[in-house]
């Protein structure tokens, strides 16, 4: 994973795809590496904004924060959705919407998925049920 010493993945399920705003000075980075996904919100190739999105497993019992070998870090039970997400098969199933000061929303099959914004570390995801590290909870409206 981006910026993170990647876990061994047990499937070969493991994506990157860059996404660049208009103005060319944001981008942000989808990866997958098969257990988890995180999008990065870079500023001129720095990491300024990070979400988890989604599990591809059972989310662990026990958060996995404490322990950096285990980064990026799987969303415990309490935190995260018990509702799976289906991964994106292809970079054309996301979708990134910029907004001004390099704020985004990521969409997966144009839903929305996830909130960035510079400085926001973690950002908002639709998967998260809990306010944690590694994600605020993204209440969409009805």
């Amino acid at each position: 994973m981006y910026g993170a010493k990647p876990r061994p993945s047990p499937t070969a399920g493991e994506k990157t795809w860059q996404f660049v705003a208009p103005s060319g000075r944001y981008s942000l980075i989808f990866e997958e590496d098969g257990q988890v996904a995180y999008p990065y919100l870079r500023d001129k190739g720095k990491i300024v904004g990070d979400v988890w999105l989604y599990n591809r497993g059972p989310a662990p019992a026990k958060p996995e924060w404490t322990d950096k070998t285990r980064l990026p870090f799987a969303n415990p039970s309490g935190y995260a959705s018990t509702v799976a997400v289906q991964p994106p098969a292809q970079k054309s199933e996301l979708n990134v919407i910029w907004g001004g000061g390099g704020e985004c929303q990521l969409n997966l099959r144009d839903q929305p998925l996830a909130r960035l914004k510079p400085g926001a570390k973690p950002g908002w995801s639709t998967s998260a049920i809990k306010d944690g590290p590694l994600a605020q909870v993204w209440k969409l409206k009805p």
